[in-house]
């Protein structure tokens, strides 16, 4: 087999036959999980509900440790002092976002 027919060979067995094939590249930010076109605005608010919600959930892994020298473990008012925290973040979080007008509502 001489090298042109080898890649050839190859660039035909490299082609993409499945079935976006025909129709052009996909853009993910565009489809949903079910083929359902997303709107730019929802994708906004999955993005901020998931950054909300990482900070939200570092605090919660942290706490979830069993050790015993993490700060505020073995305090009275510890559990009050972390929740309090949390939805500082939270709150603070979403006025940043709104402020941004990642929030605000669309024309509709």
């Amino acid at each position: 087999m001489s090298a042109s027919n080898a890649l050839q060979a190859n660039a035909s067995m490299s082609q993409d036959t499945g079935p976006d094939a025909t129709h052009g590249a996909v853009d993910e930010r565009s489809i949903g999980a079910r083929g359902i076109p997303v709107s730019p605005a929802d994708l906004m608010l999955r993005m901020v509900s998931q950054v909300v919600d990482a900070y939200l959930d570092l605090i919660a892994a942290i706490f979830g440790m069993n050790f015993d020298v993490i700060p505020l473990m073995h305090d009275q008012a510890g559990f009050w002092l972390t929740l309090s925290s949390m939805a500082l973040i939270a709150s603070s979080l979403a006025w940043f976002f709104w402020r941004k007008r990642y929030l605000a509502r669309s024309g509709r």
